[in-house]
Parts: C-alpha cells; sequence; structure tokens
C-alpha cells in the first residue's frame, strides 16, 4: 500500500510565493478600475471582479489557494481580456461619440431624426404675446442636439483601457506562474521520488521506496520483463506429496 502525501495540499508553489509582490499590486490595480467602474459605469465590471478575488486570494493565501487558483487565474484574466479588445475596437468604430472624444466631456452634436406623427411645437420667444404654438406633420426631418460626452463617459473609457491593461499583465503573469509549477511542484517531487540507493520494487536495502514491500532482500531484480520471467520460473507450483480427496 502506498503511504499516504501528507502536506502536499498545504504546500504553495515556488511560482506562486516567487511572485506574490506582483500579485498584490495586480490586486491594487484591479481595485482601482472597480472603483472607476462603480463611478463611471462598465460593461466588463463582474470580469475585473472575478480576475481581482482570485489575484488577491493567491497572494493572501498561497497554501490554501496558491495551486488551486492559479488555473483560474489564467482562466480569467484571459477571457476578461479578450472582452476588453471587443469593447475597445467597438468603441473606436463608433461614429459617434469617435475616437478623438474618448477622454472628452463635450461632444455636442446634431442627430437627424423622423417624426412618426404630428407633433405639437411651442415657441416660446415668438413676436405675438404668449407661446406661439404649430404643428410639424408626421415624417418630417427633425434635428435634435445631443451630447452623450461627461465625466462619467470619461471615468469609463479610463477604466476600461486600465482595465485592458491589468489584464493583459495579469494574463502574462499567470503564464509564467504556470510554466513555473510545470517545471515540478515544490514538496510533491521529493515524496514521489524514490531514495537512490533504494530500487522501488526493492533491490539494494531491501525493500526502499513505496514499493519496497514487494521485493524483500538485496539482488532482487525489479518485477517486470526478465525478472518477472525468472521468479515464475523458479516459483514450484505444487509442493508436498499429493492427497487424494475421499
Amino acid at each position: 500500500m502506498l503511504p499516504p502525501l501528507q502536506g502536499v495540499a498545504d504546500v504553495a508553489p515556488e511560482s506562486v510565493l516567487a511572485y506574490k509582490p506582483m500579485l498584490y499590486l495586480l490586486s491594487v490595480g484591479y481595485a482601482i478600475v472597480l472603483l472607476l467602474c462603480f463611478y463611471g459605469g462598465s460593461e466588463n465590471f463582474l470580469n475585473y471582479a472575478f480576475v481581482f478575488l482570485a489575484a488577491f486570494l493567491m497572494a493572501s493565501r498561497p497554501n490554501e489557494c496558491g495551486g488551486k487558483c492559479v488555473v483560474p487565474f489564467f482562466g480569467l484574466a484571459f477571457m476578461s481580456l479578450v472582452f476588453d479588445l471587443i469593447t475597445v475596437v467597438s468603441l473606436l468604430s463608433r461614429e459617434y461619440p469617435g475616437a478623438g472624444y474618448i477622454f472628452s466631456t463635450s461632444c455636442p452634436t446634431d442627430i437627424t431624426a423622423i417624426l412618426r406623427k404630428n407633433t405639437t411645437i411651442y415657441l416660446r420667444d415668438a413676436k405675438i404675446p404668449g407661446d406661439a404654438a404649430y404643428v410639424v406633420p408626421a415624417s418630417t426631418k427633425v434635428s435634435l442636439p445631443e451630447n452623450v460626452c461627461d465625466t462619467a463617459w470619461v471615468v469609463s473609457n479610463l477604466a476600461l483601457f486600465l482595465g485592458a491593461l491589468m489584464d493583459l499583465a495579469a494574463t502574462v503573469l499567470g503564464r509564467k506562474i504556470l510554466s513555473g509549477m510545470a517545471d515540478g511542484w515544490p514538496g510533491v517531487t521529493g515524496l514521489m521520488q524514490p531514495p537512490n540507493d533504494a530500487g522501488v520494487f526493492g533491490g539494494p536495502g531491501g525493500g526502499g521506496g513505496f514499493a519496497g514491500q514487494l521485493g524483500p532482500g538485496p539482488g532482487d531484480q525489479p518485477v517486470g520483463g526478465r525478472g518477472l520471467a525468472q521468479r515464475a520460473q523458479n516459483f514450484p507450483l505444487f509442493q508436498g506429496p499429493g492427497q487424494t480427496l475421499g
């Protein structure tokens, strides 16, 4: 029976510990992005919140969440980056407001609309006393003023571009952590490998390693291949005189 691997789940990967300061910096950056999104509004608010939570847990609890949260952290950061790129492309391709008004608090313009039904218009500055009223017939094209740029517009765009940079940094960092974990999980490699002076199935030292109980005594050959065949030949199938069952 293989001995249980004790303490493996409580060992944080070295790659997580090495990038722990970077994870804290990412957490601070995402906290700023979340505040900007809360003020200006953003479609990617939940994406930033999930990546922030994963980064903060990896940094604050590396032993409990270090190895378990790396893959979700990398996946969430990558998916958030994809949504950021789609949103940026959509923002830059809009006719109004154009790319030149991304960080502008004012972008007045006139839009053309067609009246679906007769509409009564009241003129306050009429030459005659009182409010002058007249009816604009349906299907008439009219020009309406519009200005969608304000402080919230600027803050939301700032949160979008800053969030995209944070997602890019988180994706790169998650890839580096995964690469470091692929080289070996600290504490597990030493437990899984048998000692140098003992074979896995017996050998010198009389049963070293996890499966040393299968081959007691020095000089035993590994089970499998020729060693297994020789043991099968030397093992007597029946011993002692035969007896007849009455």
